[in-house]
């Protein structure tokens, strides 16, 4: 039985909602907000179906290490500083993440 793509990406659209507090990220609900990007709107959440999504100029659906991974290239790929360093905080919270937690 396959369990779908291991990441969705596509641009955030302004039919979304609030990039920097979603309540549901493309059709699946917000659990709660892991981390909040300060100087744009943007947002690290995690989801009722238990993967996490990156929200923003895109928006990315995957579970921890997988979005940790296409984080950390997106970052390499970025001239924008203030953007990298988002990047790199949500980077860390995924790494410290632990694959059976329900993020509490």
């Amino acid at each position: 039985m396959s369990r779908g793509p291991s990441l969705t990406v596509r641009p955030w659209d302004s039919g979304d909602g609030d990039a920097g507090g979603p309540d549901q990220v493309l059709g699946i609900p917000v659990d709660h907000l892991l981390a909040k990007r300060l100087d744009a709107a943007g947002a690290l959440v995690a989801l009722q179906d238990r993967r996490v999504a990156l929200t923003g100029p895109i928006a990315a659906i995957g579970h921890h290490r997988v979005l940790r991974t296409y984080v950390r290239g997106r970052a390499r790929s970025k001239a924008d500083p203030a953007y990298r360093d988002w990047l790199a905080q949500v980077s860390t919270v995924l790494e410290h993440m632990q694959p059976e937690s329900r993020f509490r």
